[in-house]
């Protein structure tokens, strides 16, 4: 049986690789590529604010892995790899953005202290099936004019199912010959050797390397097979409750709407006359009543779905930003669940539960007031 290889496109496996300190060579050179930054203008040295630590995964299975970085001129980057589509995915790029932007600021800092903050998504999926551009830039502008309000907040959207799906195809530039590895790195890794124009791209080779390194580590490739086991577990149990509750929802929208559909029938049946009442009424009654019925039904099956899944995901320890990032809803909807659950908990005297315990995240990379 041929061994899996974990591509770039797996955010650990992409974070191991351009997330460390000593291999920033290779961050600078991706950033250089997707920025188009050339002569003059590339990047010359990058420090990275959340260096790669693999206790993190082996700690936490769900870790949301993401990477921020900052140039020698102070410009914050934050490059983040998403495998599935998210519904809220935009809001949670701008919501991560405009922290990091404003994160900038530590106490006494005035607003003349903000450079600029970019944020990088590396999509597997299609975010913007009406356009075929690969990369689509956004920053803030003037709706009519076009006027650009100022370049210090900036999003860039990477899709790779947009690249050639030709393997052979050869790259014209240095961020079509950047996005065609981390499409294909899988292809590439192990006994296939690379093709001439990716062995003259600076940083290329050094970066098939480490995935070759990170793909024959025993230690990685642990903890890579638990956190898609863990995926698998959680997406199964998601996909069982959201068809559990269709079914639910289309039962009890047959019943009422049979119930509402006879009554309303009746009703306007006796109103109308006998013959013709009886048909129109049951007619139209049976129909309006079997719609509300089913849109009432799926309503709740589905709202009692998202709360099963919530309170199943806070039973399991994972944090509320975890919960949001896989189940693609509103942080907030988490939190208030993460309420709910806590005050249904019958407690003894001078006992406490465990799913009170206060929330903990992540260590910042160091203590900031915002201004």
């Amino acid at each position: 049986m041929e061994t899996k290889i974990y591509p770039f496109i797996n955010d650990l496996v992409f974070k191991a690789t351009f997330g460390q300190q000593k291999n920033a060579k290779l961050l600078m050179c991706l950033l250089n590529a997707i920025l188009h930054r050339k002569g003059l203008e590339k990047i010359e040295a990058v420090e990275i604010l959340n260096p790669f630590n693999i206790q993190e995964f082996e700690a936490d299975k769900l870790t949301i892995v993401d990477l921020k970085a900052k140039t020698r001129k102070g410009n914050w980057f934050s490059i983040e790899v998403q495998v599935e589509p998210q519904k809220s995915y935009i809001a949670r790029s701008v919501y991560y953005l405009s922290k990091l932007y404003s994160n900038q600021l530590i106490e006494g800092d005035d607003f003349t202290k903000l450079t600029r903050a970019t944020g990088i998504s590396i999509l597997n999926f299609r975010l913007f099936p009406e356009t075929l551009q690969i990369q689509n830039v956004f920053r803030l502008k003037n709706v009519e004019s076009g006027t650009e309000l100022f370049d210090a907040f900036e999003l860039h959207y990477i899709e790779l199912p947009k690249v050639a799906e030709n393997v052979n195809a050869i790259p014209q530039t240095a961020f079509e010959r950047w996005v065609h590895i981390l499409k294909f790195s899988a292809h590439y890794c192990g006994s296939k050797s690379l093709p001439e124009w990716a062995k003259q791209e600076e940083g290329i080779p050094m970066a098939m390397h480490e995935l070759e390194r990170i793909n024959a580590d025993k230690q990685y490739r642990q903890i890579l097979e638990t956190r898609e086991k863990s995926d698998l577990i959680i997406r199964t149990l998601i996909t069982e409750a959201r068809d559990e509750g269709r079914m639910e929802g289309r039962d009890e929208g047959r019943k009422e709407g049979r119930d509402e559909g006879r009554k309303e029938g009746r009703d306007e049946g006796r109103k109308e006359g006998r013959d013709e009442g009886r048909k129109e009424g049951h007619d139209e009654g049976r129909k309006e009543g079997r719609d509300e019925g089913r849109k009432e039904g799926r309503d709740e099956g589905r709202d009692e779905e998202r709360k099963e899944i919530i309170q199943m995901m806070l039973k399991m320890g994972h944090a509320p930003e975890v919960i949001a990032k896989f189940t693609g809803l509103p942080l907030n909807r988490i939190l208030v669940a993460e309420t709910e659950d806590k005050i249904r908990v019958p407690l003894g005297p001078n006992k406490v539960s465990e799913n009170s315990r206060p929330f903990v995240t992540a260590k910042p990379i160091r203590t900031r007031k915002k201004v």
